[in-house]
């Protein structure tokens, strides 16, 4: 009996090292996905004001021959969602209008008079000439690191969309960035 309880032992023990192997094959077209962490740390008595999107990531296809121009109005971008967490002190600044957004990212800097943002993808198969604009719910460009939006007490609307730079040349291949939507107190 002790043998097959030692045999038994042994088995399971091996089938739980060998489940443990993973194979892990890397394909270039395959994206990651990230997670933004961000807290605050108060005084009590204070109220801290937070919000979310409705996804913390955006997949975004695109023809280079169909990209819109830096600068131009959206024509096939995403759709994201940001609402202010309940809160009531937040919710009576956002209905006084006392609470903005800003998009904030790393830009491209090539003096287009809107602001994109930069591609951060430097790998081999990285797209050059392409950046990713943000853009209101009417799907005007909104100038990134400086344009504030208004928040609305039921959330807001903004797009994303993969943009052709002014003066560049468009080479297909991959895009990535990050973006930042602060709030603003007025």
């Amino acid at each position: 009996m002790k043998k097959i309880l030692l045999t038994t032992q042994a088995l399971l023990t091996s089938i739980i090292l060998l489940s443990g192997t993973v194979y892990a094959d890397a394909n270039q077209n395959d994206r990651s996905a990230m997670l933004q962490v961000s807290g605050v740390v108060s005084n009590s008595g204070s109220f801290n004001c937070s919000i979310y999107l409705d996804r913390p990531a955006v997949a975004l296809l695109s023809d280079a021959s169909k990209l819109v121009e830096q600068g131009d109005h959206a024509t096939t971008a995403a759709t994201l969602r940001i609402q202010m967490t309940k809160h009531e002190g937040c919710e009576d600044l956002v209905e006084k209008g006392r609470i903005t957004y800003k998009f904030v990212g790393q830009g491209t800097g090539n003096g287009g008079e809107t602001e994109v943002l930069a591609n951060q993808n430097t790998t081999v198969g990285a797209s050059q000439g392409v950046g990713v604009g943000v853009f209101t719910d009417d799907s005007s460009p909104v100038n990134l690191n400086s344009t504030e939006i208004l928040a609305l007490p039921w959330g807001n609307t903004f797009l994303v969309q993969m943009v052709k730079l002014k003066n560049a040349v468009v080479k297909a291949g991959a895009v990535t960035a990050n973006l930042t939507v602060e709030i603003n107190r007025i």
